[in-house]
């Protein structure tokens, strides 16, 4: 498939008003932060050798550092939170600056001066950072932990947050998100460093089916990538999302929540006939503290969803039971239909528990464990509108699991070598049962009944990820040099198949009642010759021609393997400009082709996009040195990732592994309603869907751009104009 253009332009101009308790934060990193500056004496000149100490409040971990002969020190790596530094050298005054929050993916410039002193002294020292942030290139914002902690969100899903970003707006109503009006299928969405995301069909663990994977409770603070951002960063050709969570400090805290959401205290629909009943509970706690004090922590949550939403099922059409109807089985056939207009019980119970454990194995090793449980359970969720054109039948019970494992340890190998790997293990399964077996029966203007077309889907599906990241930094003069490897296999499962236990269709309440309904007590069928019990508009039937049958049907599993590479060097080239430079390669390894169709040659063989490389460069410019006025500007090119549900579409519709056989009532070989057949039949079925990907398919490429300027107005205060550039390709 060649390259298609899609531009789109974003222009916007805002009034930012920001109260800041922590200091600069600059350059993007995965679940992490750093702390950087210069030591420098009255006179400005800078001090090699000085011992810099970075100690986390709320761990009293420190790490150790020196400055270079520059004077400057770096600190990587770095669980966000609250931080002091320290600066000593022999004959000067040892200086202390608290009042420092390290935020997720940011950096927090700690300049100190030291005076010099005969005698030991102390100087400590509380500073808060200018509104502007002087060293940023990058368009992102952060939802800080007093942001999750404190603003009201309908439902505690944490992810839809990232709508106060400016510039991300719903995609669609099922809870997707477009960044600069990208698909929301091209984002890319982290947890501590971990991919969170669903291969399959391009979402976030657990999608948008479910209320959320992981409780608002468990999350300190997230950073939204909107453009622009590192070369860490990846597989998005839309935004990033770069969560982080929390974890136990020397002091216990925790928290005991109750949340209750009953129709007797809601408003009325103003255009919906009735209020079903609704009554939603969200409970939970969150507990964290030491084991040893300053050397191993915990951290722990639970959260439970028990919520009761019926759904009213009625015709489609207000006068269909009143339409015209002649065949004998009219008085059953409507009386049926009356049987399935009533409330249905419908609930959906949400259950998730999260665990982590810190380790500091000593100054220069912290090891994490963690791992986060959930389980979804809808009877009747798989449709979700209050009100329905759809029986019981027609409905079924909606499943998710997802587990996710993950392990790190992050290592200060010197004062100027830093070193972090991680591991993961995920899970996401999901699947629909039906609440009663096929065929499906369809009724213009009326009601719906019978299995779903699209169920059962025993897997839909069953995934499993393995991923392995190596990160490594490195400071030498004023270049900050950091250099990565992100591996990420999936398995996946899909066992479904579409229309698979039967679809009549009818044009009416008469036909209908000529066939009488399945289920309809003491109808009698038209005696009408061969078009006996055969008064249906079509009848369509899928099978796999592989021999799959029951919970087989449809079956599909193939794996996929991501490899990513990155460097990014941040070089301060004067004290008021800074240069990103960066450079990432991603090759998806896509799965090939078991069995193809030789009429079709590119079902037989899947190209391999292997020439992702994509730059990225930023810089900033703090016009006079003041902190008051900068400007930011930058270019990268990202590639967005071929979900995984498009790859099992072009595995399975080639025409070879699954049919579909199209009847209407003269057809040979018709069945008579309510049959259903057990084999394919002779006849050749369908033309079928053939999908495949082009001999020259590649992934989704966005070039981003951004052009920023901020001033800031007064204290905590100010405007920026930012114009952003995304051309599709």
């Amino acid at each position: 498939m060649g390259r298609s253009l899609r531009l789109g332009l974003l222009l916007s101009c805002g009034l930012i008003g920001v109260l800041m308790a922590s200091q600069v934060v600059s350059a993007q990193t995965q679940a992490t932060g750093t702390i950087e500056g210069v030591v420098r004496d009255e006179r400005g000149a800078v001090i090699a050798g000085a011992k810099v100490s970075v100690r986390h409040l709320g761990t009293n971990a420190t790490r150790e550092l020196t400055t270079d002969v520059s004077g400057r020190y770096r600190a990587v790596f770095l669980p966000p939170g609250s931080y002091e530094v320290t600066a000593e050298m022999p004959g000067f005054a040892t200086t202390t600056q608290s009042g420092i929050t390290v935020l997720v993916g940011g950096t927090a410039t700690v300049d100190l001066t030291l005076k010099v002193a005969p005698v030991a002294e102390t100087v400590t020292i509380t500073a808060e950072a200018p509104i502007v942030e002087p060293e940023r290139t990058e368009f992102t914002s952060v939802v800080s932990e007093s942001a999750v902690h404190n603003l009201p969100i309908n439902g505690r899903r944490w992810e839809n947050f990232v709508l106060l970003t400016p510039g991300v707006n719903p995609d669609g109503t099922f809870g997707l998100v477009s960044y600069r009006g990208i698909s929301g299928l091209y984002n890319n969405n982290t947890v501590d460093g971990a991919d969170n995301n669903q291969a399959f069909f391009s979402e976030a663990r657990g999608r948008t089916r479910v209320v959320y994977t992981t409780s608002l409770s468990s999350i300190k603070e997230f950073q939204v990538g909107l453009s622009n951002f590192s070369a860490e960063f990846g597989r998005a050709a839309g935004g990033t999302v770069n969560a982080v969570t929390k974890s136990g400090t020397n002091e216990f805290h925790g928290e005991a929540f109750y949340f209750l959401r009953d129709d007797a205290i809601m408003a009325r629909e103003p255009f919906q006939p009735l209020e079903p009943e609704e009554r939603r509970q969200q409970f939970g706690f969150s507990l964290g503290g030491p084991f040893i004090k300053d050397k191993l922590f915990y951290f722990g949550t639970y959260d439970q969803q028990v919520r009761n939403f019926p759904y009213f099922v009625t015709p489609s059409s207000p006068t269909f039971l009143t339409s015209p109807c002649t065949a004998p089985g009219c008085a059953a056939t409507i009386q049926f239909f009356q049987s399935l207009q009533r409330f249905v019980p419908r609930k959906a119970h949400n259950n998730v528990a999260f665990y982590k454990v810190d380790w500091v194995l000593s100054p220069r090793h912290t090891f994490t464990g963690q791992y986060n449980w959930h389980r979804w359970r809808s009877p009747n969720g798989i449709r979700t509108a209050p009100i329905q054109f759809a029986a019981e039948s027609d409905n079924g019970f909606d499943g998710v699991k997802t587990d996710f494992l993950l392990f790190r340890l992050s290592s200060a190998l010197s004062h100027t070598l830093a070193h972090e790997v991680r591991f993961q293990y995920g899970r996401d399964f999901e699947f629909q049962r039906p609440n009663a077996p096929g065929p499906s029966t369809t009724v213009s203007g009326g009601i719906s009944f019978g299995m779903p077309n699209f169920l059962p889907r025993p897997a839909f599906p069953d995934e499993k990820r393995f991923q392995w990241v190596d990160n490594i930094s490195l400071i030498r003069g004023r270049h900050n040099v950091k250099a990565g490897l992100d591996i990420n296999h999936v398995r996946d499962l899909q066992i479904n198949l579409f229309q698979g236990g039967g679809v009549y269709s009818y044009d009416g309440l008469n036909q209908i009642a000529q066939d009488c309904p399945k289920g309809a007590v003491g109808c009698v069928p038209l005696d009408d010759g061969p078009r006996t019990r055969r008064h249906y508009r079509s009848y369509v039937q899928a099978f796999d021609l592989r021999g799959f049958t029951g919970d087989q049907a449809g079956r599909v599993f193939f794996t996929t393997t991501d490899y990513n590479f990155y460097i990014q060097d941040r070089y301060r080239a004067h004290p008021h400009l800074t240069l990103d430079f960066g450079l990432r390669y991603e090759f998806q390894k896509l799965p090939q082709p078991e069995i193809g169709n030789p009429a079709f040659p590119q079902t037989q063989r899947f190209n391999q996009d292997t020439n992702n490389f994509g730059p990225r460069v930023g810089i900033a410019w703090d016009i006079g040195g003041h902190h008051t006025t900068v400007l930011r500007m930058g270019y990268g090119l990202y590639y967005g990732r071929t979900s995984n549900s498009a790859i099992s579409n072009a595995l399975t519709n080639n025409g070879k592994i699954l049919a579909s056989y199209f009847f209407t009532p003269t057809t040979p070989g018709a069945p008579q309603y309510p049959d259903v057949l057990s084999a394919p039949p002779a006849g050749p079925g369908s033309a079928p869907d053939i999908q495949f990907f082009s001999s020259d398919y590649v992934r989704p490429l966005v070039h981003m751009a951004e052009l920023v300027l901020e001033r800031e107005i007064v204290r905590d205060l100010s405007v920026s104009a930012s114009y952003l550039f995304s051309r599709g390709q």
